[in-house]
Protein backbone atom coordinates (compact mmCIF):
# COMPACT_ATOMS: atom_id res chain seq x y z
CA UNK A 1 0.00 0.00 0.00
CA UNK A 2 2.80 2.37 0.61
CA UNK A 3 3.96 1.62 -3.44
CA UNK A 4 0.41 3.13 -4.01
CA UNK A 5 0.63 6.39 -1.90
CA UNK A 6 4.18 7.04 -3.49
CA UNK A 7 2.64 6.45 -7.10
CA UNK A 8 -0.28 8.33 -6.05
CA UNK A 9 1.65 11.61 -4.98
CA UNK A 10 3.98 11.16 -7.85
CA UNK A 11 0.84 11.56 -10.60
CA UNK A 12 -0.34 14.72 -8.53
CA UNK A 13 3.28 16.60 -8.75
CA UNK A 14 4.63 17.94 -11.87
CA UNK A 15 7.00 15.58 -13.97
CA UNK A 16 9.82 16.07 -16.64
CA UNK A 17 10.51 14.50 -19.42
CA UNK A 18 12.72 12.06 -17.96
CA UNK A 19 9.72 11.14 -15.33
CA UNK A 20 11.19 12.93 -12.15
CA UNK A 21 8.94 15.15 -10.12
CA UNK A 22 10.20 18.57 -10.62
CA UNK A 23 8.98 21.83 -8.48
CA UNK A 24 6.72 24.48 -10.10
CA UNK A 25 8.45 27.14 -12.03
CA UNK A 26 9.18 30.03 -10.41
CA UNK A 27 8.87 33.18 -11.94
CA UNK A 28 12.41 34.08 -13.53
CA UNK A 29 14.26 37.16 -14.14
CA UNK A 30 14.01 37.51 -17.64
CA UNK A 31 10.38 37.09 -17.08
CA UNK A 32 10.38 40.34 -14.25
CA UNK A 33 12.72 42.06 -16.60
CA UNK A 34 10.90 42.09 -19.73
CA UNK A 35 7.56 42.70 -17.38
CA UNK A 36 9.19 46.18 -15.73
CA UNK A 37 10.39 47.00 -19.61
CA UNK A 38 6.81 46.59 -20.77
CA UNK A 39 5.29 48.55 -18.05
CA UNK A 40 8.11 51.69 -18.29
CA UNK A 41 7.81 51.48 -22.37
CA UNK A 42 3.86 52.15 -21.44
CA UNK A 43 4.80 54.92 -18.96
CA UNK A 44 6.90 56.84 -21.28
CA UNK A 45 4.46 56.45 -23.97
CA UNK A 46 2.07 58.10 -22.20
CA UNK A 47 3.64 60.49 -20.85
CA UNK A 48 4.93 61.77 -24.46
CA UNK A 49 1.28 61.54 -25.07
CA UNK A 50 0.37 63.78 -22.74
CA UNK A 51 3.24 66.89 -23.07
CA UNK A 52 3.46 66.18 -26.99
CA UNK A 53 -0.01 68.22 -27.09
CA UNK A 54 0.79 70.53 -24.39
CA UNK A 55 3.71 71.47 -26.10
CA UNK A 56 1.97 72.61 -29.22
CA UNK A 57 -1.35 74.07 -27.71
CA UNK A 58 1.40 76.15 -25.55
CA UNK A 59 3.23 77.35 -28.85
CA UNK A 60 -0.14 77.91 -30.37
CA UNK A 61 -1.19 80.05 -27.99
CA UNK A 62 2.21 82.02 -28.00
CA UNK A 63 1.27 82.75 -31.79
CA UNK A 64 -1.91 83.74 -31.46
CA UNK A 65 -1.32 86.18 -28.43
CA UNK A 66 1.66 87.47 -30.57
CA UNK A 67 -0.70 88.10 -33.20
CA UNK A 68 -3.36 89.71 -31.80
CA UNK A 69 -0.98 92.05 -29.59
CA UNK A 70 -1.61 96.02 -29.90
CA UNK A 71 1.72 96.53 -32.72
CA UNK A 72 4.62 99.34 -31.58
CA UNK A 73 4.18 102.62 -32.45
CA UNK A 74 6.85 105.14 -32.60
CA UNK A 75 6.15 108.31 -30.30
CA UNK A 76 8.12 111.65 -31.09
CA UNK A 77 7.93 114.16 -28.31
CA UNK A 78 5.84 117.53 -30.38
CA UNK A 79 8.00 120.30 -30.67
CA UNK A 80 6.47 123.80 -30.81
CA UNK A 81 7.25 125.61 -34.45
CA UNK A 82 6.94 129.27 -35.45
CA UNK A 83 3.23 130.52 -35.14
CA UNK A 84 2.22 130.94 -39.20
CA UNK A 85 -0.66 133.41 -37.99
CA UNK A 86 -1.38 135.44 -34.80
CA UNK A 87 -4.85 135.35 -33.64
CA UNK A 88 -6.82 138.69 -32.92
CA UNK A 89 -9.73 138.11 -30.76
CA UNK A 90 -12.33 141.42 -31.14
CA UNK A 91 -12.80 141.01 -27.33
CA UNK A 92 -10.24 141.48 -24.12
CA UNK A 93 -9.91 138.78 -21.75
CA UNK A 94 -9.46 138.98 -18.17
CA UNK A 95 -9.08 136.35 -15.46
CA UNK A 96 -12.83 135.44 -13.88
CA UNK A 97 -11.41 137.11 -10.68
CA UNK A 98 -11.04 140.68 -12.01
CA UNK A 99 -14.21 140.28 -14.50
CA UNK A 100 -15.98 139.16 -11.38
CA UNK A 101 -14.78 141.98 -8.94
CA UNK A 102 -15.33 145.03 -11.79
CA UNK A 103 -19.28 143.18 -11.97
CA UNK A 104 -19.54 143.47 -8.24
CA UNK A 105 -18.27 147.40 -8.20
CA UNK A 106 -20.59 147.99 -10.76
CA UNK A 107 -23.53 146.64 -8.48
CA UNK A 108 -23.21 149.22 -6.12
Amino acid sequence: MSKEREQASKDHGHHSAEGGATPPPATSKKRVGLFLLVVLLVAVVLAVTGILPRIHAEKKLVEDTNAMAVPQVLAIQPKQGAPAQEIVLPVIFRPFRTLRSTLELMAI
